[in-house]
């Protein structure tokens, strides 16, 4: 069997820009969301090595740990407005005081064997 959709992956901090780690209540309800959202979610919180990001950013390199939140989306034109909407929310001051938040869509075809 053959399925079409497309694979996001979302990055996030975890921590904030003052160094403070964001509470895990917060990724707990990410989490939730993108499961309710997409009937499941993958995340890669825990692996055996820190997942650092790096940018350019105030005339210096930035370094950062991250996680990476990834989902299977089969309607792509209900994902978009989906992620959009939560990307403003996500990066709130209430929410994770992020200037931006990164992610990514992939064209995918799943094959389930």
């Amino acid at each position: 069997m053959t399925t079409h959709g497309a694979w996001y992956n979302i990055f996030l901090p975890k921590n904030y820009n003052d160094g403070r780690p964001i509470e895990l209540e917060k990724f707990d309800a990410i989490i939730t969301e993108l499961s309710r959202q997409f009937g499941g979610m993958t995340a890669f919180d825990k692996p055996v090595f820190t997942i650092q990001g790096a940018w350019m950013g105030l005339g210096f390199l930035q370094r950062e740990d991250i996680l990476i939140y990834g989902v299977f989306a089969h309607d792509i034109n209900a994902a978009r407005p989906f992620f959009d909407e939560a990307a403003v929310r996500w990066k709130s001051k209430e929410w994770l005081d992020q200037e931006a938040i990164l992610m990514t869509e992939m064209i995918i075809e799943v094959m389930v064997k």
